[in-house]
């Protein structure tokens, strides 16, 4: 009788842990809640994006640069399109020792690279591996998350607007 409450008790446990781990992964964060600084105290964004195409026969990148100073109008849009969706945790950030394990753009035909840039000293990046894969690091790598925006149709709005504005 005792080892059956126990066992009882721990499956109990089990349930609550599982059930914990899996509305950790699947609510949805806003973008303030996964960039790991105030949106008011970036000083420069700049968007890098590469575009691949395949032309002839052989792989083609393009690069467009966007850089905005504070608080102007092309700060805000990248903002707004960033804001418009919500992002799910991956299980990675579950792990202590947590590195960049060399994700490649998985078949995307784009990828970019968001840098914000907080006084002289930090520097915090959101890269867009895919539609459906984004991390979030500082320059020095201490803080590194993983997630996936729940519309994947950010980074193409994202892409639009720097090829539009690219310098």
């Amino acid at each position: 009788m005792k080892k059956r409450t126990i066992l009882l008790v721990a499956c109990v446990a089990a349930a609550v842990v599982l059930t914990m781990l899996l509305a950790w992964r699947f609510w949805p964060r806003s973008f303030a809640q996964i960039l790991p600084v105030e949106a008011k105290e970036v000083d420069k964004l700049q968007a890098n994006l590469t575009v691949f195409s395949i032309e002839n026969g052989s792989l083609k990148a393009e690069d467009y640069t966007l850089t905005s100073l504070g608080q102007t109008n092309d700060y805000s849009e990248i903002m707004k399109m960033l804001s418009a969706t919500k992002y799910r945790g991956d299980f990675r950030n579950v792990s202590s020792k947590q590195k960049d394990d060399g994700w490649v753009s998985q078949g995307s035909d784009k990828s970019m690279i968001l840098s914000f840039q907080c006084g002289k000293d930090q520097c915090i990046r959101v890269m867009f591996h895919s539609q459906k894969d984004i991390s979030v690091f500082a320059e020095n790598g201490s803080v590194l998350r993983f997630y996936h925006p729940v519309k994947s149709d950010v980074l193409d709005k994202l892409a639009e607007f720097v090829i539009k504005n690219a310098q």
